[in-house]
C-alpha cells in the first residue's frame, strides 16, 4: 500500500504513531515530508511517527522495529524560506540539542539581491549572534574559468568568510547552494567544528566551489543558531532546511 495522504489532523503539532503490519510506502512530497526527503518503504514491525505541521501536511519519522531511527536517516527539524531577508538564522536551543551529535543545514537555490556578494556565516550562543573577532577558518576554492585551486585562512575574523558562496551573481540564472555540518552543538566542553561545501554561479558568470571549515574560539558554550547572510544586500529567495543526523 502506498500512502500519499492522511485524514486531516485536529491541529498542528498533533502526532500519531503507526505500527506496520505489512510493507507500506510513504511518498515524500507536498503532503508528507519524509525524513531524508525521499520515499520510505516500511517493513512489518516498523513504527512511523506522523507529526502534523498543519492540519493537512505531516512530517514522517520512520523507526525500525526495535525503536532505533532508520540507519543514516535525516530528521527534518526546520524549514525556512527566504523572502527579501537580511539574514536567515537556522536552529534554536531546542532544535540544536543533544538529541543528535551532528546536524546538517541544506541551502537550495539561494539568490542574492545584490550582484558580486559573498555568503557569510556566524553562530549564535544564548540567542546572541557572535560578531567578535574569534572566527578561525580555512577555505579552499576554485572557478570553472581556471584549473587553479586556491586557499586562504583566517584566524581573527568576525565571521566565517565566503562560507556559502564567493562573488555570487544576482542574474536570473545565478544562485548558490550549500551543505553545512555542525558537530555536537549542545556540547559545552569544546569549540564547535563547522564545515560547509557550496557551489555557486558568480558574476562572471563562472561556476565556483568553496569548501570552508572552522570554529568560533572564544567559547565552548552550546551553539543555538547558525546565521546566513550576504556581504551586502538581502537574500532575495531560497530554501534552508535543518536536519538532525541519526
Amino acid at each position: 500500500v502506498t500512502f500519499t495522504a492522511l485524514t486531516a489532523a485536529p491541529q498542528a503539532g498533533a502526532e500519531v504513531e503507526l505500527y506496520m503490519n505489512a510493507a507500506h510506502i510513504f511518498t515524500d512530497g507536498a503532503v508528507f515530508e519524509v525524513d531524508g526527503d525521499a520515499n520510505y518503504t516500511a517493513t512489518i514491525g516498523d513504527r512511523v511517527l506522523m507529526r502534523a505541521k498543519s492540519t493537512t501536511v505531516f512530517t514522517v519519522h520512520p523507526r525500525k522495529k526495535d525503536g532505533t531511527a532508520v540507519v543514516g536517516g535525516l530528521v527534518l527539524l526546520q524549514t525556512t524560506v527566504a523572502s527579501a531577508s537580511a539574514s536567515i538564522t537556522m536552529g534554536s536551543a531546542a532544535l540544536l540539542s543533544s538529541t543528535y551529535k551532528k546536524y546538517m543545514i541544506v541551502g537550495s537555490n539561494i539568490k542574492p539581491a545584490t550582484d558580486n556578494v559573498d555568503g557569510n556565516v556566524r553562530i549564535s550562543i544564548a540567542t546572541a549572534v557572535k560578531s567578535d573577532a574569534f572566527y578561525d577558518w580555512t577555505r579552499v576554492f576554485m572557478y570553472s574559468g581556471s584549473v587553479t585551486v586556491s586557499g586562504v585562512v583566517g584566524t581573527v575574523g568576525t565571521f566565517f568568510d565566503k562560507m556559502f558562496g564567493q562573488s555570487c551573481g544576482n542574474a536570473a540564472a545565478e544562485s548558490t547552494s550549500f551543505v553545512l555540518y555542525i558537530d555536537d552543538p549542545a556540547a559545552t566542553d569544546s569549540n564547535k567544528l563547522i564545515e560547509c561545501t557550496s557551489v555557486a554561479v558568480d558574476l562572471t558568470p563562472n561556476t565556483q566551489q568553496n569548501r570552508v571549515g572552522g570554529r568560533y574560539t572564544n567559547s565552548v558554550a552550546a551553539v543555538d543558531g547558525i546565521q546566513f547572510y550576504f556581504s551586502s544586500g538581502n537574500i532575495t529567495s531560497g530554501t534552508f532546511k535543518l536536519y538532525g543526523i541519526s
